[in-house]
């Protein structure tokens, strides 16, 4: 059904652009441009595998943002080696 929707567009475009409808040629087109995707897109999981149902999506979205923000994974001992400058306190005065 889908595809019978795309190839009556594709037909309606052809028409208007041999008939050299300008004006029915972009609107037809801003409409196929628009028209939005209902279906959700599959991604990974952490080990590889094909999720595609919606609150597998959801989850592993969750789980990917939890990694980013979690403090835990960075280590804090690199800031140890971050050369130090000198203060300069004339500069810190108000």
């Amino acid at each position: 059904m889908k595809n019978q929707w795309w190839l009556e567009q594709a037909k309606e475009i052809e028409d208007l652009a041999e008939r050299r409808n300008s004006k029915g040629f972009f609107k037809a087109i801003k409409l196929v441009a628009q028209r939005k995707n209902s279906g959700l897109n599959p991604i990974n999981s952490s080990t590889g595998s094909r999720i595609t149902e919606k609150q597998g999506i959801l989850d592993r979205w969750k789980e990917h943002f939890s990694s980013l923000n979690n403090p835990s994974t960075a280590d804090i001992s690199v800031l140890d080696n971050i050369p130090q400058e000198t203060v300069i306190v004339a500069l810190e005065q108000d």
